[in-house]
């Protein structure tokens, strides 16, 4: 497979279903491995504010202020939830710092959509938080009610900067397994530039699965 060919959407779904599996077979026990990372991405392009260093530990996102003063720290908190009933999917990680001003949550769906998103003042999550003596730690849950009391982000984040795709596909055919194509394939998907222009060719085999091959087009011919 080229793994260049797939768009950033493409991409986290198939390591969303790679992981369901994965957890269906008993290998891993969480469908959550790069959700963290992603939705500090998505809250940083959404926000146009800067990603923390590795080494903080306080905040993940440094946002513009809305008016005049100084820039806003940001907790990203981030879950996937396979079943928004269940009320244990929905416990973020654990808070053992409130230094910052804000709190984001961010549900996703487990190929990694934003399900939710709601940005909260940070002593708003801190009043329902609840305190874990044994962890030194406060516990909060990502539940429906909770997240009503903050500004709705879901549509902001589920258009963020990382979602815009360099190449998006315009028209899907189907062509005959008689050498039309040049591997062959049965399903084919076409992409095309800004201008309209097909630009690439991606061919699938008969099962619609495995790409076959990749392939540039210009005027007159492939390459």
């Amino acid at each position: 497979m080229d793994w260049a060919t797939p768009t950033n959407a493409e991409l986290l779904a198939l390591s969303g279903g790679a992981l369901a599996e994965l957890r269906a077979r008993g290998v891993v026990r969480t469908a959550n491995a790069p959700a963290g990372d992603l939705a500090e991405r998505l809250v940083a392009d959404a926000m146009g504010g800067e990603l923390a260093p590795n080494s903080q530990k306080s905040w993940d996102v440094l946002a513009p202020p809305s008016q005049p003063g100084p820039w806003t720290r940001v907790q990203v908190k981030a879950r996937v939830v396979t079943d928004s009933a269940n009320a244990g999917q929905r416990q973020v990680s654990a808070f053992r710092s409130w230094d910052c001003e804000s709190v984001m949550f961010v549900l996703f769906d487990p190929m990694y959509q934003v399900r939710a998103a709601a940005l909260l003042p940070t002593e708003i999550v801190h009043e329902h938080a609840t305190h874990v003596d044994f962890t030194a730690s406060d516990r909060v849950f990502a539940n429906d009610a909770i997240l009503a009391l903050g500004d709705d982000w879901t549509e902001r984040l589920q258009t963020a900067g990382l979602w815009a795709e360099t190449r998006a596909p315009v028209s899907e055919f189907t062509v005959e397994r008689i050498g039309l194509t040049p591997a062959g394939g049965v399903h084919s998907v076409a992409v095309a530039d800004a201008a309209g222009q097909i630009v690439e060719i991606t061919e699938y085999d008969e099962d619609g699965r495995d790409i076959l091959r990749t392939y540039g087009v210009w005027e007159g011919g492939t390459a």
